[in-house]
C-alpha cells in the first residue's frame, strides 16, 4: 500500500475543535480518510524529538505559536529528577 503522511512539529494531533479556525492537522485527517480512503491512522513518533525535548526547556517568550501548540504535549512530560 501506499502512505499518506502528515507531519506536523511533534506529531501532536490537537483535540477536536469545531470552531472556524484554520486547523490542518484534522483538515488532513478528514481529506484522508474521505477523500482519499484511508482506514487506518498510526500517530508516529521518534527519539530525540525536538518537539518533545522543547517540552522541558521553555522556548523563548515571542514564540507564541511554539508555546500554544507545544502544550498539547504538555500531559506527556515526565517529573525531573
Amino acid at each position: 500500500g501506499e502512505l499518506f503522511i502528515v507531519r506536523n512539529v511533534g506529531n501532536f494531533v490537537p483535540p477536536f475543535d469545531a470552531s472556524h479556525g484554520h486547523h490542518g492537522t484534522a483538515a488532513a485527517g478528514e481529506f484522508a480518510v474521505l477523500a482519499v480512503g484511508v482506514r487506518e491512522i498510526i500517530v508516529c513518533g521518534h527519539s530525540h524529538c525536538g518537539a518533545v525535548r522543547a517540552l522541558y526547556v521553555a522556548p523563548p517568550a515571542e514564540a507564541v505559536h511554539m508555546r500554544q501548540w507545544l502544550e498539547l504535549g504538555r500531559g506527556a512530560v515526565l517529573p525531573q529528577e
